[in-house]
């Protein structure tokens, strides 16, 4: 997600907290209306795309670790069957 995208997010969500159009709340926001607190919507949104990050991270490391595991068993499984053949 964008900061856009997480920002949009974030005026829908304080438009719903206020019971606002999120029309009246994103002009509050660019007015720096302080009702709105768009400094703080901001910081969460960047909050939000920080932890989306370190998750994706995370989750490409176990893909990796995955993927090398899969090689590995893929091994041990070829010189398995490889033994097998050959002590018969």
């Amino acid at each position: 997600m964008t900061l856009q995208d997480e920002l949009e997010s974030a005026l829908y969500k304080e438009a719903r907290k206020l019971g606002e159009p999120v029309s009246v709340v994103r002009e509050k926001f660019e007015a720096g209306d302080p009702e709105v607190a768009p400094a703080e919507l901001l910081i969460d949104a960047i909050k939000r795309m920080a932890i989306e990050d370190a998750r994706n991270v995370e989750l490409e490391q176990a893909h990796q670790t995955i993927r090398l595991l899969r090689g590995q068993i893929d091994e041990l499984e070829s010189k398995l069957e490889e033994t097998i053949r050959t002590s018969k």
